[in-house]
C-alpha cells in the first residue's frame, strides 16, 4: 500500500492510501513506516479524554451526494479512536457550500456518540453550491468560542477544492490559530498544494486522496475495542422491540430489569447491556444471573460471563468481580492476585513412642494414616488411632501417645463405697464393696481388674430398705400414678393431703423409717382421715320469662333438673319445694319461685331458686258494649239507662272503672261513657259511647266549634241556623237554615249545601299585600344592557326617594320593591297593563319622529309589597283601607324627578331619558302566614282537625290515620306505630285506635273491639265481623282466633272436659243420651252396661259378673259394676 498514511491516536489506527507529499518526511513528529510504505503520524500526544474536536465538511456541488457521503462515513471512522462524552471529547460537525450549516454542536449542548449518530442520520448534501471555505472557518470559529478552557482544539477539514467565494478562508484558519486551534487539512482531487499548507497548522497536518473513492479506502476497522456510556436514554433502545405499552408513562421499554440501555463509544448506536453479574442479550427477559464459578464485571454487550480461575469458584450465583472467586475445598492460593489454586498436602506423621504406623501414610487431602501400640500399651486417646489429612492441610486428631494399660475406678454402687483399690489399680487389683446405713447389699462383694481393662463382678448394689405403701384414706389426695409404680424407700416422705373441700386431721408428715415402717414426726402414728368441710354445689336453670298462652291464665312450660355435684364425687340428694310441681307445669300468671335443696352424706346443704315469670299482654275481651244512645225530649234533664258492659280476661280477673252509671242524669247534649275494664296486668280494653239528648228528631249535630246554634220549632219540625265567634269564621260554606222535616232528616235552605254545618275557625288580617306595576317611557335607543340598568337604578332610586316621604311606610310597614325588569320596543310594542283596577298617567305627549324611532320606548315592569308588623295588625287593616294607602304611596312614582335621573347618569356614566307614557297599578294580592288560608279578604287559621294545604291554600281535613290538635299547623300529625283513626278530621291523639286483633272485632275494625263470641273465630286484624264454625262445630270460649279452635261436639255415648272433641267413650255403668257433653250419667242401681260408650238407659240391665266364675281362689261377690273375690 505504498504511499499510504498511518495515524496513531492514542492507540487508535487511521491509514491514509492517499499519496503523500514528501514534505511530510521532514516533520519532527513523523514516523517512517516500513511496510507498508507510507506515513505514520504519532498522536499520542492528543488527550483524547479532553478533547474539543470539530469537524468542517465540503459539500459543495463538485463534491455531490456520494462524496459527502464518503465524508460524513470519515467523520464515523475517525471518532473510533475518540470517547464522545461531555468530560471527554467534545465534537461539532460543520458543512459548508455557498453557506455553512452546523449539524452538531456538543461544545454548546455537550452528548455523547449516541447522540452524534442520530444527529449524522439526518445530516444531508442539501443545498450544494459554490464552494464558501471561509464562511465554513467562520462557522468553526464561533463554535470554538464555546471551548472548554483546558481542552485541546482540533479542526478536521476535509475539501475537493478551492474556495469559489466568501471571504479569505487563510485570514479565517489564521484567527482559529490564535485561538490555539490544530488545524487538519485533507485535500480530495488535484488542489493546490500551497493552498492547504497555508490553511493547516502545519504542512504535516496536510493530506491528500486523489478522489473520493480513495479516500474512503483510508477508513480502517481502528480501535481497541468497544465502550459504553452508561448514560442513555432507556428509550433509545425502544427499537429493539415491539411494546404494546409504546408511548404509555408505565413502558417498561425493552431491556431487562437487570440492564440498561448504553450507547456505544465505537458505533454511537444504542444496545441493551447486562448489568455486573449477568449475561444475556440484554432485552426483557433475557439477563440471567452469572452462574456459580462466574462472574462479569461491568454492562457490555457480551452475553457470556467469565469463568472463574482453574480450581476456583464463587459461594453464589450472580457474581460481579473476580474479587469474588475462592479457591475450592481443598486449594489453597488467591485468584484475585492472580495465585493459582492447587490441591492442599499435610506434612509427614511419625510413628509414636512404643508404637508404629500400619502400611504407608500418604500426605495428600483425605489419606488416612492408622497407628497401633506394642504389646502392654495403648492407645492414650482411641479416636487417635486413625488420623486423616483436612482440607486446611492439618491431620485430624491429637499426636498419637502410647500409655501402660490400667483399669478404670471399679463401678461404686449408689448408697455404698468400696475399700482396697487405692493406687494405680493394675491388673489383678481387688476392691471390697460395702454400704451406708439404711441400705442393703445385693451381689458379690468384691470385684477384681483383668487383662482387657475390665472389672469382675459389677453387679453389686446397695438397695434402700423399702416400706409398704401408705395408709390412704378417703378423699386422700393421691400420689399419681408414676409415684405408685415404684416402692417406698428408707427415708422417703409424704406430706398428706386431702381433696378441696377436705380437711386433713392427723400427723402433716410421715416418713419411712429403718425399719420399713411408716411413722409422724416424735413417733407418732401415721394414720390420718379426710373430713367434708365444703357445701355441695347446686346450678339451677335459667329463669323462665314467658308470655301466657293465648285466651289461657297460665304457660306450660319444661325445665331442665338443677345441675349439682360435690367434692365428695357422690350425687347429693335433692330436694323440691313446693314439691308437687313437676316438669312441665301450668304456670300461672305472675311469678313461681321453685327452691331446690342439695344436701351431701357430711349433711352439708345448698340451695338455688328457679324462677318463671309468666306475663300476661292479653288485653280483657269485651263481650257486649251499648251503641250510641238517642234521647228526643223537651226536658231540660233527662234520666238514661243501659245495659252495662261485659268484659272477660284469661286472667279471670277484671276491675271495672265507669265515668257514669246506669240512671244518670244528662242534659241536652252529647256526652261521651267509658267504661274501662284493667285486668291485674294493667292490661285495659274501653266501651265508649254516646248518649245524645235533644229537642230535635233529627239526627244531633253539636253547634259549630267556636260558635253557637239558633234553633226554633216550626210545624213540622225544627230549623237552626249555625253563627261564629267575633273574629271567627266558617271554613265552607253553610246554608241560611237548617231544617229537620216530617222525615226525621236535615235539609238546607237554599237545598245541596252538605250537613252538618262547618266549623268556625279564627281569622286573621293578611301580612302581606301585593301589586304588580307597569309604565312606558320614552327613551331613545335603549338596547344597550347599560342604558337598562340605568332605568331600572333611576326607578328604584326615585321609589326609595317617595316611599320615605309616606306615613305608612314610616309607621313600621316594610314596603318592597322587586323584580324591577325593563324591556325595550316600539310604542306601539308596548304590552297590556296589568289586570286589574290601573291608574294611568300621562307627562307629555312627543312628536311622532320621537316616538317612531326604532326600540325609543322602555317598558318597566315591577312588583310592589307591603309587609305588614305584628305591632300593625289591627281590626281596621283591612284590605279597601290598605289598598288605599298603597295607592298614596304609588300614586307619584312614576314620574321619575331630574334629581334623581341626573345622578344615576354619573354614576352609570350614561345619557338616559325617562319620559312617562303612562303608569298602571294592578289590582291588590292578599298573601297569608304559614298555616293561614285566604278565605275571601281574610285569612283562616287552620283549626284543629286539618292543616293548611299550601298547594290548594285552603284548610284540609286531616287524612285517616293522622290528627292534629294544635290550630295554623301545615301538616298533621301521625298515629302511633299500629294504630289509626276510623275517620278523616280528627283532633286528638285519643282518636288514634289500635287495629283489632285477631279474636275481636268492631263496626270500624278499631278499637274498642269485642270478643268473637261463642261459635265464632276470627284470624285477621282490623276486621269488622267474626267467622261463624262450621256446622257442628263450635268453641270452646269468647276470642277465638283461628278456625282450628272450632271443635266439633261430643256424640252421644261420650264426654270431654268441655264437651268438644277429642272426646272419650263413657265408661261401664254411665251412658251420655245427648251431645257436647262434659260428664256421663251412671245407671241406676243395681244396673250396668256391658260395654263403654253407651248412649242409652235402656243400655243399663242387669248383669251377673260372677256367672263367669272369674275368682280362681275365694269366693266371687257381684257389686254394680263389676264383682270382688272374697277369701
Amino acid at each position: 500500500m505504498s504511499g499510504a498514511l498511518i495515524i496513531f491516536v492514542k492507540g487508535y489506527i487511521f491509514i491514509s492510501a492517499c499519496l503523500c507529499a514528501s514534505s511530510f518526511a521532514r516533520q519532527a513528529n513523523y514516523v517512517q513506516a516500513e511496510e507498508p510504505h507510507g506515513n505514520v503520524f504519532d498522536w499520542r500526544g492528543i488527550e483524547s479524554n479532553n478533547t474539543d474536536l470539530v469537524f468542517l465538511l465540503d459539500r459543495s456541488g463538485s463534491v455531490g451526494q456520494a462524496g459527502f457521503e464518503v465524508e460524513t462515513g470519515f467523520v464515523h471512522a475517525f471518532l473510533k479512536g475518540f470517547d464522545v462524552a461531555p468530560n471527554t471529547t467534545r465534537v461539532a460537525v460543520i458543512s459548508f457550500s455557498e453557506d455553512a450549516v452546523v449539524h452538531a454542536d456538543f461544545l454548546k449542548d455537550p452528548g455523547n456518540k449516541c447522540h452524534l449518530s442520530r444527529k449524522m442520520q439526518g445530516v444531508h448534501s442539501a443545498n450544494q453550491g459554490a464552494t464558501n471555505t471561509g464562511a465554513g472557518l467562520q462557522a468553526a470559529w464561533e463554535v470554538f468560542q464555546r471551548s472548554r478552557p483546558t481542552a485541546k482544539k482540533l479542526l478536521i477539514l476535509v475539501t475537493d477544492g478551492m474556495a469559489t467565494m466568501g471571504p479569505d478562508p487563510v485570514k479565517k484558519a489564521e484567527k482559529l490559530k490564535k485561538m490555539g486551534v490544530d488545524i487538519f487539512v485533507f485535500g480530495i482531487g488535484r488542489m493546490l498544494k500551497q493552498h492547504l499548507e497555508q490553511l493547516a497548522s502545519t504542512p504535516a497536518n496536510v493530506s491528500e486522496c486523489e478522489s473520493f473513492s480513495a479516500f474512503q479506502k483510508t477508513f480502517g476497522e481502528g480501535g481497541t475495542g468497544n465502550r459504553w456510556n452508561l448514560d442513555d436514554n432507556p428509550r433509545n433502545c425502544d427499537y429493539l422491540c415491539r411494546s404494546p405499552y409504546r408511548g404509555q408513562p408505565d413502558d417498561p421499554g425493552c431491556c431487562d430489569k437487570n440492564a440498561i440501555c448504553g450507547c456505544s463509544m465505537a458505533t454511537g448506536t444504542s444496545n441493551c447491556l447486562c448489568g455486573p453479574g449477568f449475561e444475556g442479550t440484554g432485552l426483557e427477559g433475557q439477563c440471567k444471573a452469572c452462574n456459580p464459578g462466574t462472574y462479569k464485571e461491568e454492562h457490555d454487550d457480551k452475553t457470556r460471563c467469565k469463568s472463574c480461575p482453574q480450581n476456583s469458584t464463587t459461594a453464589h450465583e450472580g457474581s460481579r468481580s473476580i474479587k469474588d472467586c475462592v479457591c475450592k475445598k481443598a486449594h489453597v492460593g488467591d485468584p484475585t492476585a492472580g495465585k493459582p489454586c492447587v490441591p492442599v498436602t499435610c506434612p509427614p506423621l511419625q510413628p509414636p513412642e512404643h508404637g508404629s504406623i500400619i502400611d504407608e501414610c500418604s500426605t495428600a487431602y483425605k489419606s488416612e494414616c492408622e497407628f497401633d501400640c506394642d504389646e502392654g500399651f495403648e492407645l492414650m486417646e482411641q479416636e487417635s488411632g486413625v488420623r486423616t489429612c483436612q482440607e486446611d492441610g492439618t491431620w485430624s486428631g491429637a499426636t498419637v501417645v502410647c500409655v501402660p494399660k490400667q483399669c478404670d475406678e471399679p463401678p461404686i454402687p449408689e448408697n455404698g463405697y468400696a475399700e482396697g483399690c487405692d493406687g494405680d489399680r493394675a491388673v489383678g487389683t481387688t476392691c471390697t464393696y460395702s454400704c451406708i446405713q439404711g441400705h442393703r447389699l445385693v451381689g458379690e462383694s468384691t470385684t477384681v481388674c483383668t487383662p482387657h481393662k475390665t472389672w469382675t463382678n459389677t453387679g453389686a448394689a446397695c438397695n434402700p430398705v423399702e416400706c409398704p405403701p401408705p395408709p390412704y384414706p378417703a378423699y386422700a389426695a393421691g400420689l399419681g400414678d408414676l409415684r405408685r409404680s415404684r416402692p417406698y424407700l428408707y427415708k422417703d416422705w409424704i406430706k398428706p393431703q386431702c381433696l378441696s373441700g377436705f380437711e386433713l386431721q392427723g400427723p402433716v408428715v410421715i416418713l419411712c423409717e429403718a425399719n420399713g415402717q411408716w411413722m409422724g414426726p416424735d413417733n407418732q402414728s401415721a394414720l390420718f382421715s379426710c373430713v367434708d368441710k365444703e357445701k355441695p354445689q347446686i346450678q339451677c336453670p335459667q329463669d323462665e320469662v314467658r308470655h301466657a298462652e293465648a285466651r289461657r291464665s297460665y304457660a306450660r312450660i319444661a325445665w331442665s333438673q338443677p345441675e349439682v355435684k360435690d367434692n365428695s364425687g357422690e350425687v347429693p340428694f335433692i330436694q323440691k319445694m313446693p314439691e308437687n310441681i313437676t316438669s312441665p307445669w301450668r304456670f300461672p300468671i305472675g311469678k313461681t319461685e321453685i327452691r331446690f335443696k342439695a344436701t351431701d352424706a357430711a349433711r352439708l346443704s345448698a340451695v338455688c331458686t328457679f324462677t318463671v315469670t309468666v306475663l300476661d299482654e292479653e288485653k280483657p275481651l269485651m263481650t257486649s258494649c251499648p251503641q250510641d244512645i238517642h234521647v228526643n225530649t223537651t226536658d231540660l234533664k233527662v234520666k238514661v239507662s243501659w245495659r252495662e258492659p261485659l268484659f272477660e280476661d284469661n286472667s279471670g280477673y277484671v276491675y271495672v272503672k265507669q265515668s257514669h252509671h246506669p240512671g244518670s242524669e244528662f242534659t241536652q247534649g252529647s256526652t261521651k261513657i267509658t267504661y274501662t275494664g284493667t285486668d291485674g296486668s294493667r292490661n285495659t280494653e274501653r266501651c265508649v259511647f254516646k248518649v245524645v239528648v235533644s229537642k230535635s228528631e233529627c239526627p244531633y249535630h253539636p253547634p259549630p266549634e267556636n260558635g253557637a246554634l239558633s234553633c226554633d220549632s216550626w210545624l213540622h219540625g225544627e230549623f237552626c241556623q249555625p253563627f261564629c265567634n267575633e273574629r271567627f269564621d266558617f271554613l265552607d260554606e253553610t246554608a241560611e237554615e237548617y231544617i229537620c222535616d216530617k222525615d226525621r232528616t236535615w235539609q238546607t235552605v237554599p237545598p245541596g249545601l252538605p250537613v252538618p254545618w262547618p266549623d268556625c275557625a279564627a281569622t286573621t288580617e293578611p301580612l302581606e299585600h301585593r301589586r304588580l306595576l307597569r309604565a312606558h317611557y320614552y327613551t331613545g335607543d335603549c338596547r344597550e344592557a347599560h342604558v337598562q340598568e340605568a332605568i331600572k337604578r333611576a326607578f328604584r332610586n326615585n321609589y326609595y326617594k317617595r316611599v320615605q316621604k309616606t306615613v305608612l311606610c314610616e309607621s313600621g310597614a316594610l314596603c318592597k320593591l322587586d323584580n324591577v325588569r325593563v324591556k325595550c320596543g316600539r310604542t306601539g310594542d308596548a304590552n297590556q297593563p296589568p289586570s286589574g283596577t290601573v291608574t294611568v298617567r300621562h307627562r307629555r305627549s312627543l312628536d311622532t319622529p320621537v316616538a317612531d324611532e326604532p326600540n325609543s320606548v322602555a317598558e318597566l315592569d315591577a312588583e310592589f309589597s307591603l309587609v305588614l308588623s305584628a305591632n300593625n295588625i289591627t281590626a281596621t287593616n283591612d284590605t279597601e283601607e290598605l289598598s288605599s294607602a298603597a295607592d298614596e304611596v304609588l300614586e307619584s312614582i312614576g314620574e321619575i324627578e331630574d334629581s334623581v335621573l341626573d345622578e344615576v347618569m354619573t354614576e352609570e356614566n350614561a345619557l338616559v331619558k325617562m319620559d312617562l307614557i303612562d303608569f298602571a297599578v294592578g289590582d291588590t294580592h292578599v298573601i297569608c302566614a304559614e298555616g293561614q288560608a285566604l278565605n275571601g279578604n281574610e285569612c283562616t287559621i287552620c283549626p284543629s282537625g286539618t292543616f293548611h294545604d299550601m298547594e290548594k291554600d285552603l284548610c284540609s281535613p286531616c287524612p285517616m290515620g293522622t290528627y292534629q290538635d294544635d290550630d295554623g299547623r301545615t301538616s298533621c300529625k301521625s298515629c302511633p306505630n299500629g294504630t289509626s283513626t276510623e275517620a278523616p278530621k280528627r283532633k286528638s291523639l285519643d282518636d288514634c285506635q289500635p287495629p283489632c286483633a285477631p279474636g275481636t272485632y268492631s263496626s270500624t275494625g278499631l278499637g274498642p273491639c269485642m270478643a268473637c263470641p261463642q261459635g265464632t273465630f276470627q284470624d285477621k286484624t282490623q276486621q269488622t265481623f267474626c267467622q261463624f264454625c262450621p256446622r257442628g262445630s263450635t268453641t270452646e270460649g269468647i276470642g277465638s282466633l283461628v278456625k282450628d279452635n272450632c271443635k266439633r261436639y261430643c256424640q252421644p255415648g261420650s264426654y270431654s272436659k268441655n264437651g268438644l272433641e277429642p272426646c272419650q267413650p263413657c265408661p261401664r255403668g254411665f251412658y251420655q243420651t245427648t251431645q257436647g257433653q262434659k260428664t256421663c250419667q251412671e245407671c241406676r242401681v243395681p244396673t250396668t252396661t256391658l260395654q263403654e260408650g253407651s248412649k242409652s238407659s235402656f243400655d243399663c240391665i242387669l248383669v251377673d259378673h260372677c256367672s263367669s266364675a272369674p275368682c280362681s281362689n275365694g269366693t266371687c261377690r257381684n257389686t254394680q259394676h263389676g264383682f270382688l273375690c272374697e277369701p
